[in-house]
């Protein structure tokens, strides 16, 4: 009966273990962010309802952007909303809603160019968005 109870314990331990080097590995490195296919606008804001498909080019544009970029966990200054971005086969990527040059992902966080994020802006203004939206 020890020996089981001892077992036990050793199992238990290792999971624990385990666990916590998973879960810090996920919040200390990088997740790569990849997106493909073709994109909706999904922008719902003051009275703006927007959930509009992408063209080909502008998925590309979009991908192109966020493609090979790594997302931390983070705390940016910037303001964000889960209905303000592009969706690419349910993966929402959003864009900060002032003027910061930062994207989300899955409530992770990366720098764009301030090119690239006024090519994002652009391609969401041309379906109807509005920015600054905070």
């Amino acid at each position: 009966m020890k020996n089981n109870k001892k077992v036990i314990r050793i199992v238990v331990a290792l999971t624990s273990v385990l666990l916590i080097v998973a879960v810090g590995w996920y919040f200390l490195f990088p997740v790569p962010v990849h997106v493909s296919g073709n994109g909706t606008v999904i922008f719902y804001y003051d009275g703006i309802k927007i959930e509009e498909p992408l063209t080909e080019k502008e998925s590309g544009t979009i991908a192109n952007i966020v493609n090979g970029h790594s997302a931390v966990f983070d705390t940016p200054a910037c303001g964000f909303s889960s209905k303000i971005g592009i969706r690419f086969s349910g993966q929402m990527i959003s864009i900060a809603c002032d003027n910061c040059p930062t994207l989300s992902v899955h409530g992770m966080y990366f720098d764009v160019s301030k090119e690239e994020a006024e090519q994002f802006r652009s391609i969401m203004r041309a379906h109807g968005a509005k920015f600054p939206c905070i």
